[in-house]
């Protein structure tokens, strides 16, 4: 993974490097897969032990390629990135299906069409800011932000309220009695269950016997973000397999997943799916671009570095280029909390109505919603 300049001085970020699927997907949509076979790169399962002496030229593995290797395949990015601009890579790629990013400031980001027009930024007295972190999506259309008039009167006043009085015995943790079905992968969905077990929930970790993303990835980092889950191992292409998966919805009261909308459907995780197997659940669905409204890069598939390079993180602690700059780690996990509270405030009765959505883009936001 590294940022490549294009034929209008700008850079793009392709994110090729965690994924297999991916991986072979760029080589193929870009045209040089026979030239990457040619160097003696091949793509083998990373989780089966005869690949072990294909490790550092496996495209199952990218993230570990020797030196060598990587500069091939290297060239071969350098080369096709400069016959087009950024943003007509970004385009092109992510209606492939293929993540990236345009790496560009914050001020550019603020600036751009889409994200306006999805709320993730709003005008508010004069300024721009940062949207809506949360909404409720059966609310409706929201009205316009406004200035804070007098901000010390009204914390003052929340204040000097009387707590709300106790309808029950307090748990000892907030999350206690309700179960969540975690089909998140990577590091941002993992990492929003952790943090729902740590509050009390009973967390099914659902997840491939095979999966795309390699060893480092799926095993490393999970040891991590799956402590004090339960995780269930199953082939989801299987009638067995799809029985199990419909049995942990039905008991379930969050169906964590960090899918695309096409994914959800194909997985009988979307919205009318889970109405028919469990209408209570909710759906807490995380991704990339999307914000309050709906726009064309909604459904946009994204990591958390190509987020970084389309937010400016990238830029934030060095020069424009790319090729200076320090990539600042872990930008997906503290935006994860919104989607994390507004699930805590339903399930627990603090936020009456229908489930929230929340948005934490830029970084990337988080849809939780009983209507998705």
């Amino acid at each position: 993974m590294a940022p490549y300049k294009c034929s209008d001085g700008e850079w793009i970020l392709p994110m090729a490097t965690f994924n297999r699927r991916l991986a072979t997907g760029y080589c193929a949509y870009l045209g040089f897969a026979d030239d990457v076979s040619a160097f003696g790169i091949v793509d083998r399962d990373p989780y089966d032990p005869a690949s072990a002496p294909f490790d550092d030229r496996n495209l199952a593995l990218p993230i570990g390629f020797n030196f060598p290797s990587s500069c091939k395949v290297a060239e071969l990015f350098e080369a096709k990135f400069l016959q087009k601009t950024a943003l007509e890579w970004e385009a092109e790629l992510e209606a492939a299906g293929l993540p990236c990013a345009v790496i560009q400031t914050w001020e550019a980001w603020m600036r751009d069409p889409d994200a306006r027009a999805a709320r993730i930024f709003a005008e508010v007295g004069g300024e721009v800011q940062l949207g809506r972190a949360a909404w409720v999506k059966s609310a409706g259309e929201y009205p316009d932000l406004q200035p804070m008039v007098d901000g010390a009167a009204a914390v003052a006043r929340d204040r000097a309220a009387p707590p709300p009085a106790a309808t029950a015995p307090p748990r000892q943790r907030p999350l206690e009695g309700f179960v969540i079905c975690d089909f998140a992968n990577v590091i941002a969905g993992p990492a929003c269950g952790r943090m729902l077990a740590e509050l009390g929930a009973t967390v099914y970790k659902l997840g491939p016997g095979v999966p795309q993303h390699g060893p480092m990835v799926m095993m490393v980092w999970q040891a991590e973000l799956h402590q004090g889950k339960h995780s269930i191992i199953l082939d989801a292409k299987k009638v067995e397999a799809r029985e199990v998966i419909q049995r942990a919805i039905k008991a379930a009261d969050v169906v964590l997943v960090n899918k695309m909308d096409n994914q959800l459907v194909s997985l009988g995780l979307n919205r009318e799916a889970l109405d028919v197997a469990n209408r209570k659940a909710i759906l807490l669905q995380l991704k990339s671009h999307q914000g309050e409204r709906y726009t064309r890069k909604s459904n946009w598939n994204g990591y958390d570095p190509a987020l970084q390079g389309k937010t400016g993180l990238m830029t934030r602690f060095g020069p424009h280029d790319p090729a200076a700059v320090a990539r600042e780690g872990a930008g997906a996990g503290v935006p994860n909390f919104h989607g994390v509270a507004s699930c805590v405030d339903y399930l627990t009765g603090s936020c009456p109505g229908r489930p929230p959505g929340t948005s934490a883009a830029p970084p990337p936001h988080r849809c939780p919603s009983n209507e998705m």
